[in-house]
């Protein structure tokens, strides 16, 4: 792993500890925290997304920010696509671009206004450098996700609760059929 990767893993780690996000994760109050830390509300709109568009879309309106994603796939997935879009908000990636797709935009987003629509879709033409922060961030998130999620039993110790019940009824059922 090059240098500048390791620098810029330990800086989203860095950005993530202060933002604090909660144990055990919850991507929901992730972005509470998120809007919290940037003292800005930021609303999730799920939506089918069309082909050839972006999983998830990051739209800073004037006094809240807005994250679209795709509402077709796996939870797992959606977290991630979310988590990306949080790291464009929390390293401020927001950059004129004049080449935009209206049609795309009003496809998107019919009932946002023209001007928030231009904003948002300057930053889909993102240079590399904003994507990488951005999926850097999403990864580390998902990293710590995973070792901070509710733990759930193996199904051989559940089994085993199970039979242990099912038996200690059986025997407290055999005592009453010897009476």
């Amino acid at each position: 792993m090059a240098l500048r990767d390791t620098r810029l893993r330990r800086r989203c780690a860095k950005l993530l500890r202060e933002i604090d996000p909660v144990d055990p994760f919850d991507i929901h109050e992730l972005v509470a925290r998120v809007a919290s830390w940037q003292n800005r509300p930021i609303t999730l709109i799920p939506r089918t997304m069309s082909a050839g568009l972006p999983c998830g879309l990051w739209i800073a309106g004037n006094s809240r920010d807005f994250i679209y994603h795709e509402e077709n796939t796996t939870p797992l997935h959606q977290e991630h696509i979310i988590a990306h879009e949080l790291g464009h908000i929390i390293f401020g990636h927001q950059e004129d671009d004049p080449e935009f797709d209206e049609h795309v935009a009003k496809l998107m987003m019919p009932s946002l206004p023209q001007v928030v629509i231009e904003r948002a879709l300057g930053r889909t033409h993102q240079h590399r450098a904003c994507e990488n922060e951005a999926e850097t961030f999403a990864s580390i998130t998902m990293e710590w996700a995973t070792d901070h999620r509710p733990s759930r039993r193996p199904a051989s110790e559940r089994l085993a609760q199970r039979l242990e019940r099912i038996s200690k009824t059986l025997e407290d059922d055999r005592g009453k059929w010897n009476e």
